[in-house]
């Protein structure tokens, strides 16, 4: 990555879209502290470099490309996006924390998992749970790496409809890496064009998804 600048605001969702090997990844590990920067990543004016991993964990919350498979239940792998705000000295979550996981998992459609052993659901399931639980953590950022990777339509688009009504309802700075055109024209409020680790063009998505655009970023 290279002359990366760029302001996301809340309530507002914003795709990453590029070619394979552009730097989309990256740019999310770079907003986690995985990757090192000789820049600054500010949180409301506030340097994540000097949170703590238990701050961070409470202003970001990540769902990665490839969903881990535990020997969980659905429910319980959930419930550890509760984890930050959990009281180091009790075993067990509070009711708080169980009341938020029922609900998202409502919103959500996926109660039917709840008692589902994470190592015995469908890629697509294991998907949905894993959003389910970065949900919940009730963060200010929320970065998404294909989310939609191995769901189906009609998950696609009701997985990308709970995010961006959980973006605009809660007021939350929503970065999503996606492949798929259709979901960022429908669901996306901002779009950035990553071209070989550099900003391409950025802007609202009826500006920046243009033909001439789309031309330059992928020469068809």
């Amino acid at each position: 990555l290279k002359n990366i600048n760029v302001e996301c605001c809340s309530g507002e969702v914003t795709a990453i879209l590029g070619r394979n090997g552009s730097g989309k990844s990256t740019l999310l590990r770079a907003i986690l502290g995985d990757v090192e920067s000789c820049g600054k990543i500010e949180i409301d004016g506030i340097d994540t470099a000097q949170m703590s991993h238990r701050e961070k964990a409470q202003q970001i919350a990540v769902v990665e490309q490839n969903v881990p498979i535990l020997p969980l239940i659905v429910r319980e792998y959930i419930e550890m996006g509760r984890m930050p705000y959990r009281n180091m000295m009790s075993l067990n979550y509070g009711d708080n924390d169980k009341d938020i996981v029922s609900k998202v998992m409502k919103s959500m459609s996926i109660e039917h998992m709840a008692d589902k052993r994470m190592d015995r659901v469908s890629g697509g399931e294991r998907q949905l749970a894993s959003v389910a639980q970065a949900i919940v953590q009730e963060t200010k950022v929320l970065l998404l790496d294909e989310p939609t990777a191995n769901l189906d339509i009609v998950n696609k688009y009701e997985l990308y409809s709970a995010i961006a009504q959980m973006t605009r309802k809660r007021k939350v700075i929503t970065l999503v890496v996606a492949h798929d055109i259709s979901s960022v024209k429908r669901y996306a409020d901002r779009v950035i064009l990553l071209k070989e680790g550099e900003i391409m063009a950025s802007g609202k998505v009826e500006e920046t998804l243009t033909d001439d655009n789309w031309e330059r970023l992928f020469g068809v």
